[in-house]
């Protein structure tokens, strides 16, 4: 996740993500996100813009050159 404070006042946020969530996860998500930057930089909520970039879960490699979703056993997925 990358968090970039533009002038100090507002702050423009971009997290990759597998597909797949629901609405109300992402909705989650976004209150959850806010709620810890007011309260730990005391950022405005309507300061905060907010953009999931999604993706399929055989894009993501952990290392070892290796599609780590395909290779690692689904109980295993953090």
């Amino acid at each position: 996740m990358r968090i970039d404070m533009l002038e100090g006042r507002s702050a423009q946020e971009k997290a990759k993500i597998a597909d797949g969530r629901s609405a109300e996860v992402k909705q989650s998500f976004y209150a959850r996100l806010c709620e810890l930057l007011v309260q730990t930089v005391g950022l405005r909520e309507q300061d905060l813009a907010v953009c999931l970039v999604e993706n399929e879960r055989e894009d993501w490699s952990f290392g070892n050159g290796q599609a780590s979703y395909l290779t690692i056993p689904k109980d295993r997925w953090r």
